[in-house]
């Protein structure tokens, strides 16, 4: 299920031709607070600032015709109900459930089948189309798959030794193999490879990879042995071209060493675990058609031929292949590790039952005044209240203005935000008192809009705040002492004396977390606000 809506989500958004990045839409979603659901889809959607739409509708043609021609849609799939995505394609709909598996069915099928439930992407010009380019991942993977089958062709051609082209092609295709069970060893598997690995009840790559006899003397995996003995072959075969070495004689000899751990490999699957790797099977089906290629090219021959600068070159491929593989695996330990810590630390953080309770303990304001022509942005009737106060002069406030640009863009509607002035009114010739003034001016003579194009002026890090001002229209400029000297007042009741300092509903925000992470609490918050106000009433 969890994996099913990385999914279907990452489609939809390809499908609409946006981009993001894929590895924050997996820590988005997957320490949503609300995962997995519906919810935690919108609320990762609203993260990138993509406009979506989450409702029921009618189930009917007419409604079906009307929808995008992309959508996730809540359906009955093997008489349970989840969200898939939905594809219209010519009087058919084509049903994606995960990475690999689809069906096409027709309309009557899918309205039978469909609740009515839907999350779509709403076009927008806020949004930016790309065309898909040369990086995408698809074509990227293409690219490379014909590089190296340009370097194997390559190799073929101008090596003419039979065994030396069969072997390499052979570790060549271990090698892959290899990285795939490597892979679903340290969790980094496909839904592709977990259904081929699990194709039949008697197959299990978990049940063999995790078992005890994975493991020589407690030590050493077989799948990292597997892995760096084909790169091993392969580089060695590499080197015994470019060094005009003659190393059939080494590789022969290991070929052979590796017989006896396929043999192990069999039995353990067979009489031990009674489950069956498909991917170890493929392993062993190339160590033995390269066991099959020393019988076809004379073993003896090929092991006369020993050369003390093909044992060289193949010392120095094992050296190289298993300090690199130490190195990547220890890099991919600690990234996987990482992650995973950030994710339990965002699903944690962003739990509401924590946040309440950090915010019922901050500071309550004494006074919770409000004042005529002061600035004020949002929504003026939202449930949740923000009051900021603020100074163009400090530079942690011009983080703290960018966080509540960052809210008003993402929240919208949800809240009102107040943004006041600490500001002693008896210096006029002050930069803060004119700034303040000019600010309120633009606000109350020109409109909102301009008057937050303004703040985010002044807040920028690298402006020149008296240069600001005098490039700004003097005429019309009011007084506005009252309503600062009113601000001024209402900082020395609340014992404000630091800016920035950010207020919700009266309390101060929790410390413990950025302003930003409001966005994931703003409807619980707004729901027990709803409650309190209904148990008052009562």
């Amino acid at each position: 299920m969890k994996e099913q809506l990385h999914t279907i989500l990452k489609k939809l958004i390809v499908k609409n031709n946006i981009r993001v990045n894929k590895e924050e839409l997996q820590l988005q979603l997957s320490s949503h607070p609300s995962y997995p659901s519906l919810h935690a889809l919108t609320g990762v959607l609203d993260h990138f600032n993509i406009p979506n739409l989450a409702l029921r509708v009618s189930v009917n043609s007419e409604m079906l015709k009307k929808l995008p021609p992309y959508f996730i849609a809540n359906l009955v799939v093997d008489t349970v109900e989840d969200l898939v995505l939905v594809e219209k394609k010519k009087g058919k709909i084509k049903i994606t459930t995960t990475a690999n598996h689809t069906e096409l069915v027709k309309e009557e099928e899918f309205l039978s089948r469909w609740n009515g439930i839907i999350l779509a992407i709403e076009k927008s010009h806020h949004i930016k189309e790309v065309e898909k380019s040369w990086y995408d991942n698809a074509i990227f993977n293409w690219i490379s798959s014909v590089i190296v089958g340009l370097c194997i062709t390559y190799f073929l051609v101008v090596q003419a030794d039979f065994f030396a082209q069969v072997h390499f092609i052979l570790s060549c295709v271990g090698l892959i193999i290899s990285v795939f069970v490597v892979k679903h060893e340290l969790g980094l598997q496909s839904s592709a490879t977990n259904q081929f690995c699990n194709l039949t009840e008697k197959t299990s790559c978990d049940a063999v990879l995790r078992s005890k006899g994975s493991t020589i003397f407690k030590i050493f995996k077989l799948s990292d042995i597997s892995l760096t003995v084909f790169a091993i072959y392969c580089l060695s075969w590499i080197l015994f071209f470019i060094g005009e070495a003659n190393g059939s004689a080494i590789i022969s000899m290991f070929t052979v060493l590796a017989i006896p751990f396929s043999l192990y490999s069999l039995y353990y699957q067979y009489s031990v675990i009674k489950k069956w790797c498909p991917l170890c099977l493929g392993i062993v089906a190339v160590l033995m058609f390269q066991f099959g290629t020393l019988i076809v090219n004379d073993f003896f021959t090929l092991i006369s031929a020993f050369s003390n600068k093909g044992i060289l070159l193949f010392i120095l491929s094992i050296v190289t292949t298993i300090s690199i593989w130490n190195v990547l695996k220890s890099l991919i330990k600690k990234k996987e590790s990482f992650q995973k810590t950030t994710v339990d630390h965002y699903t944690f953080k962003r739990k509401f039952s924590i946040f309440k309770s950090l915010y019922e303990e901050s500071d309550t304001l004494l006074e919770s005044n409000h004042f005529s022509e002061e600035l004020v942005f949002g929504n003026k009737n939202a449930t949740v209240e923000l009051v900021l106060v603020t100074s163009p002069l400090c530079f942690f406030c011009k983080k703290a203005h960018s966080d509540i640009e960052y809210l008003l863009d993402k929240l919208k509607n949800k809240i009102k935000v107040i943004i006041r002035f600490n500001v002693d009114i008896t210096n006029k010739d002050a930069l803060l008192y004119r700034l303040a003034t000019r600010l309120h001016t633009i606000y109350n003579i020109e409109g909102e809009h301009n008057a937050l194009k303004a703040l985010h002026e002044v807040y920028q890090e690298d402006i020149n705040l008296q240069k600001w001002l005098d490039n700004q229209n003097t005429e019309n400029i009011r007084s506005f002492d009252r309503l600062l000297s009113n601000q001024h007042q209402w900082c020395q009741i609340n014992a404000i004396n630091f800016t920035p300092a950010l207020y919700q509903n009266n309390m101060l925000f929790p410390q413990e977390y950025d302003r930003t992470d409001l966005i994931y609490f703003i409807d619980d918050f707004i729901a027990s606000m709803q409650v309190q106000s209904v148990a008052l009433v009562s």
